[in-house]
């Protein structure tokens, strides 16, 4: 009987337990669901979703654009702008070689057109340049936009990483 009793006291112990640490495991995993994401998990989302950052470029670069809470505060659009935009040190280089920021209200950029996409266009209005290069994107991926006043982002994603990028933040890129 006591060995009963001793094991009907272990049981309760143990399931107390299992209870506080399920209980602690949910209330974590929605507390992380509701915190915005930080640049490092915006960098690591971004990166799996084929929008890469040019080699030599890292965290530090985007600390320079501006501070690390302002990427929490507008979390994906700012770090999506920062991206399709060039650096300042070395060589002015793009900070994703998938992205490009065009000025809408400048003559087309078929250059940067042609670096993001592939494909040197012959058109001479935005959205003819547009649809021309995203014509010529490989299969499997298509041009993305992400307006911004007078600027427009454009990306080079494959289709399944547009989707992971749709789910965090629906609507923010357009397909072209």
């Amino acid at each position: 009987m006591e060995k009963l009793i001793v094991i009907g006291i272990l049981m309760v112990f143990f399931g107390a337990v299992f209870a506080l640490i399920h209980f602690n495991y949910r209330r974590e995993m929605r507390d992380r669901a509701q915190r915005p994401p930080t640049l490092d998990d915006q960098i690591d989302v971004l990166t799996r979703a084929g929008l890469t950052i040019s080699p030599g470029l890292g965290r530090d670069d985007f600390l320079a654009w501006g501070p690390e809470h302002s990427y929490a505060h507008d979390p994906w659009r700012l770090i999506l702008l920062t991206l399709a935009c060039r650096t300042e040190q070395p060589e002015g280089r793009p900070f994703s070689p998938r992205a490009a920021l065009l000025d809408t209200t400048a003559p087309v950029d078929t250059k940067e057109l042609a670096r993001v996409t592939g494909h040197t266009t012959q058109a001479t209005t935005l959205d003819a340049a547009l649809g021309d290069c995203a014509a010529h994107v490989s299969e499997g991926s298509g041009l993305y936009t992400l307006e911004n006043g007078t600027d427009l982002a454009v990306f080079v994603l494959p289709d399944q990483g547009a989707a992971q990028i749709d789910a965090r933040y629906p609507g923010l890129l357009e397909r072209v």
